[in-house]
């Protein structure tokens, strides 16, 4: 579903492109942002094991670009409205999801990609930074709305 007031916008300048400087440093910042949560992630399964750390890591960067996909869905709207207008996104998301957690789960593809096995809190841990992308750019979102009015 279109955003409810993007036909009220003025018209992208076609010698400009998408790449502007706005864009830009939002994705610069959104990545950066992500790489810092797989640092943190990295460093804290370090504690149990090189292993434990790669494994937490890829989940984390896997995990939280399927998360962040909602966030570039709009550069000022809200990810949570409509989120779930798209079915082939929704769809999509939910089978690259069930993919990273066979990954992460299955024995057999712990020797393929050189993971182990999570505990819970590993569990906890993964699940919580790949999610916090999503809250983080909201609430910059919703400041940079403010802002503007």
């Amino acid at each position: 579903t279109a955003e409810p007031d993007s036909m009220l916008r003025k018209p992208i300048d076609a010698r400009k492109g998408i790449m502007t400087h706005d864009f830009t440093i939002r994705r610069l910042m959104q990545c950066s942002m992500i790489g810092l949560l797989s640092l943190v992630v990295y460093r804290s399964g370090l504690r149990i094991s090189i292993e434990a750390a790669q494994t937490m890591t890829f989940g984390v960067l896997a995990i939280s670009q399927i998360m962040h996909v909602f966030n570039v869905r709009s550069a000022s709207h809200t990810a949570f409205k409509n989120m779930f207008s798209n079915k082939y996104l929704l769809g999509a998301t939910a089978l690259v999801l069930l993919i990273m957690v066979a990954l992460l789960e299955i024995p057999v593809c712990h020797d393929l990609f050189h993971l182990t096995t999570l505990t819970g809190i590993q569990w906890m841990w993964v699940t919580a930074l790949s999610i916090a992308p999503l809250p983080i750019v909201e609430l910059v979102k919703g400041i940079i709305r403010i802002a503007k009015k």
